[in-house]
């Protein structure tokens, strides 16, 4: 036999062997191991008491002993791993008398075994390394393992408990019969399903986003036994670009909005040129005119229509920002209270208007007249809100320190100061809005009810930024909505409002010439007529450049030069710049179709002798002159 085989008395005395144990220990023949103990053998002392040990026990219990894995020194100086089996060595009479044992050298098995428990844990030390989650499964989907990133989503302690279990005994049940339908489809197609995202359902009841690769998992002969799978948790990066998204689409909605103001502003500069024209032909008309001359009150009607039509480029003016006309320091309580009697009138008599205005108010740098279309927009808007019903608007003022996170959740172009704010706060137990009406509230032309009546909100909010203000809005679907608009307090004091006699009471006729510097044509005939009609001499040009030339020729007898801001080839502001350097004391009035603050905002300090914002009356240039001359 290959094994080695020998036997020993009860005092562990070798009587026999066979020639592979001779040879193992170094004996060229069997016999002579006979007397011999394992002690007189090449092993080492320690390995022959633990072989005599052996061999007592199994003497004494009468039972054999199998499996013994032993260190075994050979005689060529080999150190092998031997597994032994020892028996009871029975006599003639039956009692024990020895015992029998036989081994196999295993030391390549053992090694091979090792290397074997190595490689399992380097695998598992592997697949609990990498950040992602590994598992495989049999043809029916049960789980064969997995690594320890996957127990852990799984709710469970460690990857042997996965053994045995289907998707529907773990955290995600609610996902099995689509997971199953994904093994079903890689095993049954033999083909991979690489970078797939899906929903999980955590153990804890939380939803997370996992991209999935899956492939056929096959025996040595090929044949598809199962599936293995990997998945990463992309929950963070599908929130950032959701999060992307709403910030690309925030944006988008931005520059569409800026966009809108911007195409808004430019209608109203252009029509409020060919306003100046309307207005000022049906103002020198009426002039001409007998009030008893049958066309007088059609004239009359197309001035008032014109000054409507004016109405309306300012609220484009104001949905673009750009609408900040006569800016006063005053008190928003006298604003709102000047305009009682025609809120009041504005509303259904089943809306009841409360006021409550809070006492001793600092001031705020507005134009009134702008701040009284807020707020009838605001009041109008509440009314639509309740609708038919009775019901309740509150307009409230206040002031407060208003904090950068309060600010933050505003709608406005760039992020505000903290500081002292002044607030108008207009709020309805009306219907309310969902999330979705208040996404869109500000949109131009975008309205809940049968038919929209244009700018609405969008110009509101176009006159509070103009103001340096946001609006902040609360409302819930059947719980009313709130409006408040905050506007920068002011410590300057307070101007009493008056209306400004258009002639100051100075009847004096106005003399000299005027130098009309405007590219628009229309604009130069009216002008040049309302001019001449005041009594005054006029130079017109055509763009910045031609004007520049006429100065040139007669600076010694032009007193005023009316100056438009947009013009090709020279514009107002470089015109402006050049006419300065020849003659610094020459009086220059600014005339835009844009309000005042933006078309002067750059000459402020710079001797601009006045500004005035078309369309224009007679009345209105009269004024502007006198101003400018005096």
């Amino acid at each position: 036999l290959p094994q080695a085989i020998f036997w020993k008395d009860r005092e562990s005395v070798y009587m026999g062997c066979n020639a592979a144990f001779a040879a193992a220990v170094g004996l060229a023949d069997p016999q002579e191991i006979v007397g011999k103990t394992d002690f007189g053998l090449p092993t080492s002392q320690s390995e022959a008491e633990a072989y005599r040990q052996d061999d007592r026990e199994v003497i004494a219990t009468e039972q054999p002993k199998h499996g013994i894995i032993e260190p075994m020194r050979y005689a060529d100086g080999r150190h092998r791993q031997v597994e032994t089996t020892k028996i009871p060595l029975l006599g003639d009479d039956g009692g024990v008398v020895g015992v029998l044992g036989i081994y196999s050298d295993v030391t390549d098995r053992q090694q091979r075994a090792v290397e074997l428990r190595e490689a399992r844990h380097m695998l598992q030390v592997v697949l609990d390394t990498i950040p992602v989650r590994v598992f495989w499964k049999d043809r029916k989907s049960v789980y064969l393992g997995c690594n320890r990133l996957f127990a852990a989503d799984a709710g469970i302690d460690g990857p042997a408990e996965i053994v045995g279990k289907d998707d529907t005994q773990l955290g995600w049940h609610e996902q099995s019969e689509l997971y199953r339908a994904d093994d079903k489809a890689v095993m049954d197609s033999g083909e991979p399903k690489l970078g797939y995202e899906e929903p999980q359902t955590t153990p804890d009841g939380g939803n997370i986003w996992l991209r999935t690769s899956k492939i056929p998992l096959r025996d040595p002969d090929e044949k598809v036994i199962g599936v293995l799978g990997t998945y990463e948790d992309i929950t963070d990066s599908k929130r950032a670009e959701e999060g992307q998204r709403r910030l690309e689409a925030k944006v988008q909605h931005a520059q569409k909005l800026e966009s809108l103001g911007i195409l808004a502003g430019g209608i109203a500069h252009d029509f409020n040129n060919l306003l100046v024209a309307i207005l000022g032909h049906a103002d020198l008309a009426l002039t001409d005119l007998p009030p008893s001359l049958p066309g007088y009150q059609n004239v009359e009607e197309i001035r008032t229509a014109a000054k409507r039509a004016r109405e309306l480029t300012n609220q484009m003016l104001a949905y673009s920002g750009k609408g900040h006309f006569v800016v006063r320091h005053l008190q928003l309580n006298d604003v709102v209270t000047e305009m009682g009697h025609l809120l009041e009138a504005s509303i259904p008599k089943k809306v009841n208007l409360r006021y409550e205005l809070a006492e001793d108010l600092p001031a705020v740098e507005v134009d009134a007249a702008q701040i009284r279309q807020v707020v009838m927009n605001l009041v109008t808007n509440a009314a639509e809100a309740i609708g038919g019903a009775d019901g309740r608007i509150t307009l409230a003022t206040g002031h407060r320190h208003a904090t950068t996170e309060y600010l933050q959740g505003a709608d406005s172009r760039e992020p505000l100061p903290a500081g002292a704010y002044v607030y108008l706060e207009v709020s309805d137990d009306g219907e309310g809005m969902d999330p979705e009406t208040r996404a869109r509230l500000f949109e131009p032309f975008f309205t809940t009810k049968f038919q929209g009546r244009g700018l609405g909100l969008a110009a509101v909010q176009g006159i509070v930024r103009g103001h340096a203000g946001v609006i902040k809005v609360h409302s819930e679907p059947g719980k009313g909505s709130c409006f408040k608009v905050l506007i920068p307090a002011k410590e300057a004091p307070i101007v009493a409002q008056q209306e400004p006699t258009p002639t100051g009471g100075d009847t004096t006729p106005l003399t000299g010439t005027v130098l009309l510097v405007d590219d628009e044509e229309v604009v130069r005939q009216v002008a040049s007529q309302m001019l001449k009609r005041l009594g005054l001499d006029v130079l017109a040009a055509a763009d910045g450049a031609e004007g520049l030339e006429l100065f040139k020729e007669h600076r010694q007898v032009i007193r005023l030069i009316l100056l438009d801001m947009t013009m090709p080839r020279m514009d107002g502001e470089e015109t402006f710049r050049e006419l300065m350097l020849l003659t610094p004391d020459v009086r220059i009035i600014l005339s835009s179709g844009y309000s005042e603050q933006e078309a002067t905002s750059r000459f402020v300090g710079k001797g601009l002798a006045g500004f005035i914002q078309k369309p224009f009356t007679l009345v209105d240039l009269e004024a502007k002159i006198r101003e400018a001359l005096d």
